[in-house]
């Protein structure tokens, strides 16, 4: 019975500590996927447009308009996603050093959570050894006593 309880106890532990998220909070103060209001689309796409090869100008100009203005890098973020922006590979790459250096310097953290994320993951593996355990033991120990061995002599 005392190993029963302390599977039953591990188990609870495990389902009580899965439910705890081990991920940073954060709050966003704007949602990242509303189209961006047009004096910044224009900005960010004459921007572009006027570094055709990308390059460090490119990053340097997206760097400073997301610096300048914070709640730019939605806008930025928004205008690389939008498919009517025709970008070329080098354009698209300068655009993303540019916004992450500017991010990176005004010190904000983003985090791509997953979907169960790794606290989950460790309850659902202590559960199934939890289970798999009481499977064994129940297996293992015999529901009748074995019938005595009678010895021919």
């Amino acid at each position: 019975m005392s190993l029963r309880r302390s599977i039953a106890g591990c188990a609870i532990l495990a389902v009580i500590g899965a439910g705890f998220s081990t991920l940073p909070a954060r709050a966003e103060d704007q949602v990242a996927s509303l189209p961006p209001s047009t004096s910044t689309y224009d900005l960010i796409d004459s921007t572009v447009k006027a570094h055709t090869d990308g390059g460090e100008p490119l990053r340097a100009d997206i760097q400073k308009i997301v610096c300048d203005k914070p709640e730019n890098g939605a806008d930025v973020a928004t205008y690389l996603r939008t498919e009517d922006a025709n970008l070329n590979k080098a354009q698209k790459d300068a655009i993303e050093r540019g916004l992450a250096e500017c991010l990176n310097y005004l010190g904000v953290v983003g985090f791509f959570p997953a979907v169960f994320g790794i606290g989950p993951l460790l309850g659902l593996g202590a559960g199934a050894a939890a289970v798999g355990t009481a499977a064994i033991v129940a297996a293992t120990k015999p529901s009748t006593p074995p019938p005595p061995v009678v010895s021919p002599n």
